[in-house]
């Protein structure tokens, strides 16, 4: 809704709504007022929803247009977000060493190529499972570090050595 848009809109409901208010003053259509205004009364009426009409045709426009902005700077934002996230897997992806991410309550949510290698089980295996399905022994504790045993499809057991860290957030914690 552009702004030309609201105030003609605005302006064709003024026009209809004060000509229904004056049919219904000489009596050419049925009133619905307890008792009818004098002339000066109705001339006030019609000048407050002049102003009511157009006031809200303005309002209307103006959040219309900051909609507008709005949607192009989530459009802007969505497309940052998106250029952040690409980057984010490429460097997890170029990281030499096993890197495995996962949620709050332990979903496995990213797995790196090396890390794929050395459990030597595809994406689609790990992805969605509890971590600590990967491995035979307890994940040591956020921010410190151990060693932990795996079994491949093949039915090896490899050791790798394990550091858990949580991911924080300045100002909103983990």
């Amino acid at each position: 809704l552009t702004r030309g848009l609201s105030i003609a809109t605005a302006a064709v409901a003024f026009i209809l709504y004060a000509g229904m208010l004056e049919l219904a003053y000489f009596g050419l259509i049925p009133a619905y007022w307890h008792e009818r205004p004098d002339l000066r009364s109705l001339q006030v009426i019609i000048i407050i929803n002049l102003a009511a009409f157009f006031a809200i045709a303005y309002l209307a426009g103006r959040l219309a247009n900051m909609l507008r902005q709005a949607d192009v700077k989530l459009q802007d934002t969505a497309g940052e977000l998106e250029n952040l996230q690409v980057l984010h897997e490429r460097t997890i992806e170029s990281i030499g060493s096993g890197v495995i991410s996962a949620t709050l309550e332990g979903r496995v949510t990213l797995v790196n190529d090396a890390a794929r290698k050395l459990l030597e089980r595809d994406e689609k295996e790990l992805l969605g499972k509890r971590i600590w399905q990967l491995f035979l022994d307890r994940l040591p504790d956020v921010t410190s570090h151990g060693e932990v045993r795996a079994l491949t499809p093949g039915g090896e057991e490899k050791t790798f050595n394990v550091r858990a860290t949580a991911l924080y957030v300045p100002g909103r914690g983990m």
